[in-house]
């Protein structure tokens, strides 16, 4: 007896819903990660994007997400990122930067805490800067932003989730 999953009204499920945990490029780097589930209707949801030096990687994701579409030109319904270092963020921005075109992005779905938060000394200007660089393309692009905060709970088409915790 599996639950229910609610989904968006008149949402007509065309594909099994999968989950892959994407290879990205470790060469350079030994950190970085992506996750891909198609949702039930063919879009993705995708999950952080690889590290800066995972090169090439945001061609790779665009060509995953096209295969895996049939060539057609992928639709995200929803990208979640982790936290704003570069290991989980930086993909994002060069596929923001130099793949616009080649993909729909939905909305993006993340918290970051503020460069003033307490531990942000921590996290290093390279940090800093990507993420500002992630804001300004965010805002150049016009994608939709939704703030997480601890508690939400929410449907991207079939896919359920809930905010457990937040940095506030």
């Amino acid at each position: 007896n599996l639950p229910q999953y609610k989904m968006h009204e008149g949402l007509e499920r065309k594909s099994k819903t999968t989950l892959w945990q994407f290879e990205v490029d470790h060469a350079l780097i030994d950190c970085g990660m992506c996750y891909i589930v198609r949702c039930c209707d063919g879009s993705f949801f995708v999950v952080d994007s690889a590290h800066m030096y995972s090169v090439n990687d945001d061609v790779r994701i665009i060509e995953f997400l096209k295969k895996m579409n049939g060539g057609k030109k992928p639709v995200v319904a929803g990208w979640f990122l982790s936290h704003g270092h570069d290991d989980h963020v930086s993909k994002l921005n060069d596929i923001l930067d130099y793949h616009k075109d080649e993909i729909e992005i939905e909305a993006v779905y993340y918290n970051f805490p503020p460069s003033d938060h307490r531990d942000a000394h921590h996290w290093g200007e390279p940090n800093h800067a990507i993420t500002a660089r992630f804001d300004k393309s965010l805002e150049e692009n016009d994608i939709r932003i939704v703030n997480l905060h601890s508690g939400q709970h929410f449907y991207i088409r079939n896919l359920e989730f809930v905010v457990l915790c937040t940095h506030e």
